[in-house]
């Protein structure tokens, strides 16, 4: 009897050495943290932006720059129901462009409270607002999630994505036209880039950044 518990002691004293060398499991990476959607918006009253835009012919490769540059500001902030917003105007590919936003921690909402911004990962297939649809759009969907790495006058720089699949009013037609628009926000820039492409026209819109103007 005496002899087995000591057998017993001295396996329980091996296991304990081997596994106290055994190497820990490797923690799993995690998401890294979010950071106020406005280190990405930039939405601070004087902040102006200006963008040249072109169309491609993704068919033959051909650019055209299109004369006219766009610009949006950051005019006075204001109260809606004793909340601060943000008012941004201007144009976008010549059409003209306004948005009033509520920034609350990682994620900036109109003024109906949906979602118009994001820096936390994997925003998907939520409506976007109304009053925030591009030019002859019916409707949209967005999803925002990290972007691609783009090079500017200003430098390169990692990017969120804010990805739509715009349904564009198509009076008489049953399906309508799809176009998918991608707007490029830069932290500590705001929006680098806007892409419309048309794929039913083998036509991509490019709005890049090449002036900002930040306090």
């Amino acid at each position: 009897m005496i002899f087995n518990r000591a057998a017993l002691m001295l396996l329980l004293m091996a296991f304990w050495a081997c596994s106290k060398d055994a190497p820990l499991p490797e923690p799993e990476p995690g998401l890294p943290p979010s950071v106020p959607a406005n280190q990405y918006l930039q939405l601070s009253p004087g902040n102006a932006w200006v963008y040249q835009s072109r169309n491609i012919n993704l068919q033959t490769g051909n650019a055209l720059l299109l004369s006219k540059l766009d610009s949006i500001y950051v005019a006075s902030d204001t109260f809606i129901d004793r909340a601060l917003y943000h008012v941004q105007r201007g144009t976008r590919l010549g059409a003209a462009f306004e948005s009033i936003l509520r920034v609350s921690g990682p994620e900036a909402v109109d003024t109906s409270g949906q979602l118009y911004f994001s820096t936390q990962f994997s925003k998907s297939n939520f409506s976007v607002p109304p009053s925030l649809l591009p030019e002859n759009a019916q409707s949209a969907t967005g999803s925002i999630d990290q972007g691609p790495v783009l090079t500017t006058p200003y430098g390169t720089y990692a990017t969120r994505a804010y990805a739509m699949e715009v349904a564009l009013d198509s009076p008489g037609v049953d399906i309508p036209e799809m176009r998918y628009d991608t707007l490029f926000f830069a932290q500590d820039v705001g929006l680098l880039k806007y892409v419309q492409h048309h794929p039913e026209h083998h036509l991509r819109v490019e709005m890049d950044l090449i002036r900002a103007y930040l306090q």
